[in-house]
Parts: structure tokens; sequence; C-alpha cells
């Protein structure tokens, strides 16, 4: 018995592995690995230095965990620019190098904005647990700008010159980068005047005068007026990113530098006379031969003659005769060009069809030109052939060049191609079907690279999707018919799901984590499930960033990466749109204080015509993993058409997560409100589905589907139902949707509880109330579609329509209903997101006071 009792403990416990750390880790479950996954899966996590294991013992080094960092002694004007360049984020893991050299990071920054006084102290603290404190005390100093630079040694270039090539404009910010950039110019204009080596390099200290910005604009506009626009454009820049800079500088003398540039040549610059030159200009000539000189670690004129030989025979010259006489630094040519060979081409074998264009003379540029001609007719007309060779007769009694392009066993032959796909997902095999559709079968036969690309792709296709132990074979059979090609693509089976793996800083508990994280082990690996998870967290609203990746070995396993959102957030959007003017919303969030998932908003929107106060809670995981539930207070005044409205009151939501793909949820809502004078009471239940699912393999479009159905009491009782579905897909370059909806609410409802429809959110092109009747519709339906197309990063181009109708009990809603196409540019950027669109109704003639109009603009901090 006590045997039996040893061996149950033993095989209860062996799963498990112990683990230590260095620093106290984020919220993380892996000890639920064996040894070997653990540290197949440690490598992959981003704040995971090393990782050691020994039987079932694993010791994991972390880097630090920066918790605070702080930058004192910097203008209000250089912190944001400075946060930007560092790019550090509290609650994410950094090596200590990094945290380190910030200081020397934001100097060598300063300095390079003009800022040459700048000096940056830093003090980073790391306790035992492993929080890091980084304190950044800096000076920036005075600006300096650049005045010119101070030219030492044989100038090889005037300054007019050099400062058209280097068009940076005078009494802009130094920097050091363009410093270097200017020791580059220099150094080119030296080696386009000279043939032998020249050296450029900057001397230190440079002069430093007082200058004001009078002397700037004068400078900028003698050199050229280019760079005194550039100037003016620059100024703008600084008054703009330093307001206090700027106007010191508008008003007052600053420290301009101006950088001496050391100038060397080994020798004297070679003067060439060149006599006889006709075909090919003197000029070409001159660059050439200092090209060549450049290039070579001593100078001979025996080289420099059988290059300017060669480089005549390639122009055709073939009779050609240079004499080269040096006398100390002058270089005397004299040349004898002859006659220029012309040109005959003839291809063999004679192929059917081919067309090339006369050339008169012959040159190298020619040659490789109807080389290039015959391999692209050769693969437009599927010709396989083993290569090109080339025969050069030249003929100096009749002074032509006969050309002669051998192709090599040239033979057009029919491909096919037979696909074996042994795979049993229907999905994938219908993806891998599309992709062989594309495979240019002569270019897997004529091209190895092509092949192996293809080949690649495949099984690449294959792995992602979790096939174990894939493959992708391709033979090749020759026939009296032809080639044929025979594929073979084989999954014999998708390997399963190993432990889901969680690692995520903050300060939520693990058994709220456990509650959102699926575990997926033992299942068929599916990425649609992976889809599924990463919306339901980012659904949670609690995480700052969130990632869900694999990790393959014998397994899959799922790895989620995340750090959860700050206490305290304020979000929120503002737009101006046609039909409600100005409008601000905003949102005041409280994200896990109590590490249980919870939120706790504020919500305040303002507008003309409506505004509205909320105070929410929400926990999509509440005490369980299946079981979620929210609470509103809420205020609202709505000024409409058709009345005017008063309303508070409360809701109370309970859902239910049936699956990965489906949520219930049953909501009271109690209203008290005054209508046009008039004051009532209305309770409703509302209970409600939605659908979420992915399609196809990989993830190219999205399926989601939602219905609510409403039952209520306001003197007398009266339902409610609306549904609808939405279809997106998702491709590179392009993405589409369509959205259809619709409702029924019976007779009795009050009128704020009809169907409008217009408005920016369905017939974008009719005002809120310019579609339904007096007083709204019973029945409504709704059809729109959109397209995107990506344009200039981050944004994006959309176009679509919108069909639709609200009507009375008893009307026909699909006769006579409103159309209207709209079109506009979005985008997300750092900020939050923006879009602007505009839409027209498609109700007689379009004019401007028809036009609809929205654009928005989201923050958050």
């Amino acid at each position: 018995m006590p045997f039996l009792l040893l061996l149950f403990i033993l095989s209860f416990t062996s799963g498990a592995t112990e683990v230590k750390y260095n620093y106290l880790p984020a919220r993380n479950n892996l000890s639920v690995l064996k040894p070997r996954e653990l540290e197949l899966v440690a490598k992959e996590i981003y704040g995971i230095k090393a990782v050691r294991c020994q039987e079932n013992f694993c010791q994991i080094e972390l880097f630090p965990l920066l918790v605070d960092y702080s930058l004192e002694g910097f203008s209000i004007f250089s912190l944001p620019k400075l946060e930007k360049y560092l790019g550090l984020q509290t609650f994410y893991r950094y090596s200590e190098p990094r945290l380190s050299s910030v200081a020397e990071n934001i100097t060598f920054f300063l300095k390079n904005r003009g800022y040459l006084d700048a000096s940056v102290k830093s003090i980073l603290f790391v306790s035992k647990e492993g929080f890091a404190k980084l304190n950044l005390y800096g000076k920036e100093g005075n600006l300096y700008f650049w005045g010119g630079f101070d030219f030492e040694g044989n100038k090889c270039f005037s300054q007019k010159e050099f400062y058209r090539a280097y068009q940076k404009p005078f009494g802009t910010p130094f920097s050091y980068i363009d410093l270097y950039n200017a020791l580059d110019i220099a150094h080119k204009l030296c080696r386009k005047k000279s043939s032998y080596k020249s050296f450029v390099y900057y001397r230190e200290p440079p002069r430093v005068e007082k200058k004001n910005l009078i002397h700037f604009a004068r400078k900028n506009l003698r050199e050229t007026p280019f760079l005194f626009i550039n100037f003016l454009s620059n100024y703008l820049d600084i008054l703009i990113e330093n307001p206090i800079a700027g106007v010191k500088f508008l008003f007052s003398t600053r420290k301009a530098v101006y950088p001496k540039l050391v100038i060397q040549i080994e020798e004297k610059t070679l003067k060439l006379e060149i006599e006889g030159a006709n075909k090919i200009p003197k000029k070409v000539l001159v660059e050439k031969i200092k090209e060549f000189t450049r290039s070579l670690p001593f100078f001979s004129t025996l080289n420099l003659q059988n290059f300017l030989l060669n480089l005549y025979h390639s122009k055709g010259f073939f009779d050609v005769k240079i004499e080269i006489l040096r006398k100390d630094h002058l270089l005397k040519i004299r040349i004898s060009e002859g006659k220029r060979y012309k040109l005959e081409v003839r291809v063999n074998p004679n192929l059917k069809n081919l067309k090339l264009p006369k050339e008169k003379f012959y040159s190298k540029e020619v040659e490789k030109k109807l080389v290039k001609l015959v391999e692209n007719y050769l693969r437009k007309e599927k010709y396989l052939y083993e290569g090109i060779k080339i025969y050069r007769e030249i003929n100096k009694e009749r002074g032509r060049v006969v050309l002669t392009l051998f192709v090599i066993n040239p033979r057009k032959v029919a491909i096919s191609q037979n696909f074996h796909i042994a795979v049993k997902n229907r999905n994938l095999k219908k993806f891998i079907e599309e992709k062989l559709e594309e495979i240019d079968s002569y270019k897997v036969v004529a091209e190895e690279n092509y092949r192996k690309e293809v080949q690649d792709s495949l099984k690449n296709l294959l792995v992602e999707f979790g096939c174990e132990s894939p493959g992708v074979s391709l033979k090749r059979e020759e026939t009296e018919k032809g080639i044929k090609l025979i594929w073979k693509i084989y999954c014999p089976s998708v390997k399963k799901f190993g432990k889901t793996v969680f690692w995520i800083e903050g300060r939520i508990k693990q058994r709220e984590l456990e509650y959102m994280i699926k575990n997926f082990e033992g299942k068929r690996f599916n990425r649609k499930y992976l889809t599924l998870l990463e919306k339901r967290l980012r659904e949670t609203d609690l995480f700052e960033s969130i990632s869900v990746k694999t990790v393959n070995g014998e397994k899959i396993y799922p790895l989620i990466e995340g750090v959860e959102k700050k206490p305290l957030s304020l979000e929120g959007l503002a737009l101006f749109s046609s039909d409600e003017g100005l409008v601000l919303d905003t949102s005041f969030r409280m994200i896990d204080p109590f590490g249980r998932g919870s939120v706790f908003s504020f919500r305040y929107k303002l507008s003309q015509r409506r505004n509205l106060y909320e105070l929410s809670y929400l926990d999509n995981y509440l005490f369980s993993a299946s079981f979620f539930g929210g609470l509103s207070l809420f205020k609202r005044y709505e000024e409409h058409r058709d009345y005017k409205i008063t309303y508070k009151g409360f809701s109370v939501t309970a859902g239910y997560h049936l699956n990965l793909y489906t949520d219930l949820a049953l909501t009271m809502v109690s209203n008290h409100y005054k209508l046009d004078g008039e004051r009532g009471r209305v309770y409703k239940f509302v209970s409600s589905a939605e659908v979420y699912y992915p399609f196809s393999f990989p993830q190219r479009g999205l399926f989601s589907a939602y219905l609510n159905l409403s039952v209520a009491t306001h003197k007398g009782n009266y339902a409610k139902a609306v549904g609808g579905l939405n279809l997106a897909l998702f491709r590179p370059n392009f993405y589409g949707s369509l959205k259809f909806s619709a409702g029924v609410v019976t007779s009795k409802a009050p009128v704020f509880e009809k169907f409008y429809l217009g408005g920016i959110k369905n017939l974008k092109g009719y005002s809120y109330e310019g579609v339904a009747p007096y007083g709204g519709g019973d029945i409504f339906w709704y059809l729109g579609t959109e397209a995107g197309f990506p344009a200039i990063k981050p944004f994006y181009l959309f176009a679509g329509f919108d069909l639709g109708n609200s009507v009375k009990r008893g009307e026909n809603p699909f006769r006579e209903f409103k159309k209207d196409i709209f079109a506009g540019v979005g985008g997300i950027t750092t900020a939050g997101p923006i879009r602007f669109v505009v839409a027209f109704p498609l109700e007689g003639k379009i004019t401007f006071g028809n036009i609809k109009y929205l654009f928005l603009i989201g923050f958050n901090f």
C-alpha cells in the first residue's frame, strides 16, 4: 500500500518542472512544460536572456523589467522627440547594456541637432527582484548653427561648386552627421578633378562666431535662391519644434560653427591633351581615364593604352591606333580612330518568327541587347535550351563584324503538370491548388532558382499549417509528347497542440489568465483557434500589446506574450460631420485595479444635439472561463427631427462564452425618460448572440453575425428584433467587406425604439432622419459594401456603396429604397485612428448641398 501511494504521488508530480529565476518573472505557466519543451519555448520569449535545464530543473535568466524612467533638465519641446528616439516603454524588459547606454544615445541625438554643449547623466538602479528604474539628467545648452566651412589645403573645387552639391542652407542646426556627409562630398569632388588619390578630413576645433538671422538669410541668397527657400523652411521647422530657440534666433545673435575641412592630394593633377578623338567625345574620354587611373595601385601608360584600345574595340573601332606620350604631369594622347565596323547578325539555328532590330554598327552594348532579345524570345515561345554562345568574326577587309548567336540544343516541347496532393484538410488543399495554378511550368523546367523557390514555399506552407513530416517532391519525365512534371505534396498528419504557454507582464492574477487563455493541448493544430484566442484577448481591453505565436517542436506550442495596460488611461475621438457637427467622445478608464481582469470606465460624449454620460463596469471572464458580465449607469440627451428626449437608467448584462466562436448574453435595461415633456419608464430584456468565424487558410476572411431579441414594457408590451451579417476578405493589397442587417419592431414601441437608418454608420449619404418616414420606421433593411487599397503608409484609400430602407408596417421596404456611394481615406497613426469620408446620395441631381462628410481623429493617453 505505501508503495502504491508513493507511485501515485510521483506520477502526479512528474509532469511539473521546477523553475528558478534570477529576477521576479512575469505571470507565466512555464512550469507545466517538461524541461526539453521549456527550453524550446523559453528561447522565443522576448524577456528571457538565457535558459539552462537539467532533468526536472530549469534556471532562467531574465532581463530587468523597466518599471519607471524619467527625463529631467530637458526642454518640453525636446521631451517628445527624445522619448520617441529612445523607444523605451515601461513594463517591458531590456538588457542592462541598452539601459546603460541611454545617456550616450541622447547625447549623440542632441549633438546632431545643434546642441553641441549637451551633457547627459544617467542613474540606473536594478533591484533584487529585477525592477529597473532609470533616471536621466540632462542639459541641452545653447543651440549652435552651421555657418559654413573653412577649407585648408589644395582645394580642388570652388566654394560655390561645393555648396551647390552639399545643399544644406547656412544657419541651420549643426550636425556631425551632416559634417561626415560633407567630407564624402568634398572627396567625390576632388576625385572628379584629379587622376590621383585625395584625402579630406576634419580638423578640431571649429571656428565659432556669433551671427544673426539676417546674416544667414543674405548668405543663402548670395549662393542660390534654392538655399534661401530651404533656409526659410528649416527656420519654420525650428519654430515648430522649439519656439523659444527659434524666437531667440530671430531677435538675437547666436553661435555659428565653421568646421575646418583639410584637403590633401598625393600628387599634382594630371593634365590631359587628347588629339583625334571624334567618335567618342573628349569629355567622356577624360572621365573614363580618370576612373581607370584611380582604380590602379600605380600608374602605367601601357595599362592606359590597353584600356583605351579595349574601350574603342567595344564601340566597334577595330582599326584604332593610340599613342601616349608622358612628360612630367602632362599626358599627350594621339588617337587615330579609323572607321567603325558594321554589324551582321546571324542566329543559329534559325528561329521562326524571331525579329531582331537592325543595328548598323557593332558595339558591346548592341551585342548584349541582341542576346537579351533572343533569350526573351526563347522564354516567350517556351523553348528549352542549354545556353547561348557568341562567336564574333572580324572582317577587316570589309570593315564588318559577323556576330553569330549559337542557341545550344533549342527544342520546343509541351510541358504538362500532374499534381498529387495527399492533404486531408480541405481548406489547405484548396489553398495549395490555388498556389499550384500560379506556377509557371516553363520556369520550373528552365530555371533552377525558381524551381527551388516554389518547392520551398510549398513546404513552408505545410510547416506553417502544422504538418508532421511534410514533403514536396518534383519528378521530371521525358515523353514523346514533351516533358511531364509530377508534383507530390503530402501531409501525412497534422501535429497536435502542446500546452498553451503565456508570459504576461502586469498586475493581473495568474488565475484570471488561466480563465482567458484556453489550453488546446491534444487537439489537432488549427490556426483558427489562435486567431479566435487573439481576438478574445484583445476584446478584454486589458493589454497594451498582445501577440499569439507558435513554437514548432514535436508538438506546436501556442505562446502568448503581452504587457498589461497602465492602470489609468484616457482615450476617445474627435470628429466633425455634416450630420452632427463637432463631436467629442472621450472615455476615462481604470484598468484591472484589483488584478481580476475588470475594466471601469467613464464615458462622456458631447455634440451639438446629443450628449451622453456613462459609468460602466465590464469583466470578460467573471470568476470563470465561461461567464462574463457588466453593469452600466447612463444619462443621455438627444435632439432629433421628430422628438427630443432625455433619459437615464441602468443596464445589467450576464453572458456566457459558448465556445471560441459564439457568445450568448442577456441584458436588462431600466430606462426613465422625458419625451417632449412627457415622462415614462421602460423595462427591457435583450437576449443576444454573436458569432465570429475566420475562414480559409491562411486567414483570408472573416464571417460574423449577431442577433438581438428584445421584449419591453411601455404602455403595453412591445418587441424588437435586429440581426446582421458581415463578410470580410483580406488580400495583401486589397480588402473588401459586405454587410447586411435587418430589423423589425412592433407598432406599440415608442419613437426612440424605431428605425431611422441614416447617418455615417448606415446610409452615409443621408442624414439621420433622411431615410425613415416621420416617427421612424417599423421595418428596415441595409446592405453595404466597402473595398480598400493601401496608399502612402499608414494610410489606405477606400470606396463603396450603401442600399437600404426604413418603412412603416404594411409598406414594401424594397420599393424605392435609398442608395448612396462614398469614398475616403483612413489609417492608423501613432496618435490613433484617422478617417475622412465623403458620401453622395444617388437621388436626383448631385449637388454640393447633398454631400455628407465626416472627419475623425482618435487619441489615446
